[in-house]
């Protein structure tokens, strides 16, 4: 085999090398997704919306009344 052509492969081996390199110092962590499906889940964002404006709008009630 000619010699430049060795080193070409070799080239190209060690540029493949290191594009492939992130995929063996980093792995995506596999978490559970706590709700049901995509509705249970932006459902369960709104009543928690809800619920903070219910309280806020009871507080303010409570601040004027005792005025």
């Amino acid at each position: 085999m000619n010699p430049l052509t060795q080193k070409y492969k070799e080239l190209i081996a060690a540029v493949l090398k290191g594009m492939a390199a992130p995929g063996d110092v980093y792995h995506v962590n596999q978490y559970r997704y706590p709700h049901g499906s995509e509705l249970d889940a932006l459902r369960g964002d709104w009543e928690r919306v809800g619920n903070d404006f219910k309280s806020v709008i009871e507080r303010e009630n409570g601040k004027a009344a005792s005025r």
